[in-house]
């Protein structure tokens, strides 16, 4: 999917962030983010990183707190401090540079 959006859609999608559209990948769309270069350093075409397996070797499927913290995130900036629950559903979580 990363490899289509960069080769058919690069110019809109960079003229769309340009114009500071929003842009969220849920699940394998947050992977597919990281393999367009999007994630976590915005550039497009140039993935820096990558997702390993969990260090259980396993799918880990459970409730987790996080906390937020100060963010350029749209999604995030409001609510510095504020904890809640989410599930997480992957057999990837770690980064790793590439």
């Amino acid at each position: 999917m990363a490899v289509e959006l960069i080769s058919f859609l690069k110019e809109e999608i960079t003229n769309y962030i340009n114009k500071e559209g929003l842009v969220l990948g849920i699940c394998n769309g947050f992977q597919t983010l990281i393999r367009t270069g999007l994630l976590p350093f915005n550039q497009l075409g140039k993935m820096e990183v990558t997702m390993a397996q969990n260090e259980s070797g396993h799918f880990e499927c459970r409730w987790i707190k996080l906390k937020s913290e100060k963010s350029k995130c749209v999604f995030l900036n409001k609510n510095e401090g504020q904890v809640g629950d989410f599930a997480i559903n992957s057999g990837k979580a770690d980064f790793f540079n590439s």
